[in-house]
């Protein structure tokens, strides 16, 4: 298997003295949509904080395409330029004026071609279905529109990997029926994607590989069915399994499916229609 990440026994505290990482290690599989399960405060955040450079291990060693992660201002910059990340909040990432002037601000601060700036500018909106919003001041747009628009930031600085933070926070459920396109979109073009969230549907609905973290450490990883069969959710207070997956492994166990469990509803139903 090639790995995207490798992370070797990497610990973080932050200066109030929370300890976010402690002593995690994990390898990250490339061309898998790898969903990252966790409560508040499990490290999620923080891990991708590292992945982009933005934090630095107190111990241990990040490894990207099997290169160490270095700190020098040069591999920092490669390094951002290839692994791009949408934060939770998207006011916090935006601040430009328009939505063209947003995505162009990190391709202009490549030194590219006012042509290379336009033509990035242009590939991303029209990626994410937004062109009609270039010239809208970004304080106009609605919630899913400026999510969109953070997105489009990423790409417009052509990144390989895509770290997705909690992306579905505050989404009704077409919202994140939307965001499920989207992403599979930018998986099925090329991307390589990342995304934590402690939504256990949205994960199972998405997810190729699923690690789930607990305290700053790996609790347990593997694809959803093997993970979600495997850790008693449904018996602790704060996780349950994904609904689907419940309803299918009962109906599988009582012979109205058969293989390999539905992940998303129409998948489901389809399943159901073929054991009538």
């Amino acid at each position: 298997m090639t790995w995207l990440f490798e992370m070797q026994e990497i610990y973080f505290s932050y200066p109030t003295g929370t300890v976010a990482l402690e002593g995690l290690s994990l390898r990250i599989p490339s061309r898998k949509k790898v969903v990252f399960l966790g409560a508040n405060g499990s490290g999620k955040t923080t891990l991708f904080l590292h992945l982009v450079g933005i934090l630095r291990p107190q111990k241990g060693r990040i490894v990207f395409r099997g290169e160490p992660i270095t700190y020098t201002r040069s591999f920092l910059r490669e390094l951002r330029q290839k692994v791009g990340i949408v934060f939770q909040d998207p006011d916090a990432q935006l601040f430009a004026g328009t939505v063209f002037q947003e995505v162009s601000f990190g391709p202009m601060n490549l030194s590219l071609s006012e042509e290379e700036v336009q033509r990035r500018v242009k590939k991303a909106l029209a990626l994410l279905h937004i062109e009609q919003l270039q010239d809208r001041p970004i304080h106009f747009l609605s919630y899913g529109e400026k999510r969109r628009v953070a997105i489009a930031d990423v790409l417009a600085m052509d990144a390989e990997v895509i770290l997705f933070d909690e992306p579905n926070a505050y989404l009704d459920e077409q919202g994140k029926t939307s965001l499920l396109e989207i992403i599979e979109g930018l998986y099925r073009s090329g991307k390589e994607i990342l995304l934590a969230t402690h939504d256990v549907d949205f994960a199972y609905a998405l997810a190729d590989w699923v690690v789930v973290l607990e305290k700053g450490k790996v609790l347990r990883e593997g694809p959803p069915e093997e993970v979600f069969a495997a850790i008693p959710f449904s018996g602790q207070s704060s996780w349950r399994r994904p609904l689907l997956f419940e309803i299918a492994t009962v109906l599988r166990e009582w012979g109205y499916l058969h293989g390999t469990l539905p992940r998303r509803v129409e998948e489901f139903l389809a399943a159901l229609q073929k054991s009538e």
